[in-house]
C-alpha cells in the first residue's frame, strides 16, 4: 500500500468516527443532559440566512452566567428578527448544550437570570 492510499484510509476511518461521534452526541447526550439539569433564558435572534442544505435559519444568541453562546433553528415567515425574544433550555451542566423554542418571551420577561429559571416564568400555549 502506498503513503497516498494510507492516508486516505486514515482520513475516511477519522472523518467516520467523527461522523458517528456527532450523531451519538446529538441523539443521545444532549437529550440526556437537557433532561437531567437545565434552566430556561432568553435568546436573542440576530440574523436570518440561507442555508443550502436546511432553508432559512435564524441565528441567535443567549447568555448563561456572563458567558455567550450562539445557535439557531429553522425559519418560518413569523419569527421576529432581528431583536426577536424567543424561549431557550440549556443544561446547567453544560450551557452550551441547549434547544430554542418557538415561543416568544414576553416583553416583562426579557431579562432572565444570569443563570435562567427553573421553569418559564410565563405561560405557554401549545397549538
Amino acid at each position: 500500500m502506498t503513503k497516498r492510499e494510507i492516508f486516505g484510509r486514515i482520513l475516511f476511518v477519522g472523518i467516520v468516527t467523527v461522523m458517528v461521534g456527532l450523531f451519538v452526541h446529538k441523539t443521545f447526550i444532549q437529550p440526556k443532559l437537557l433532561k437531567e439539569d437545565s434552566r430556561y433564558t432568553v435568546g436573542v435572534t440576530t440574523k436570518r440566512y440561507f442555508a443550502q442544505t436546511r432553508g432559512f435559519r435564524i441565528r441567535y444568541m443567549y447568555t448563561v452566567n456572563g458567558i455567550e453562546y450562539q445557535g439557531s433553528f429553522s425559519s418560518d415567515d413569523e419569527v421576529k428578527y432581528p431583536e426577536g425574544h424567543y424561549l431557550i433550555r440549556f443544561s446547567v451542566q453544560s450551557p452550551w448544550v441547549h434547544e430554542a423554542f418557538n415561543v416568544q418571551v414576553p416583553k416583562e420577561f426579557i431579562e432572565a437570570p444570569a443563570d435562567g429559571w427553573s421553569n418559564p416564568p410565563f405561560q405557554i400555549y401549545k397549538d
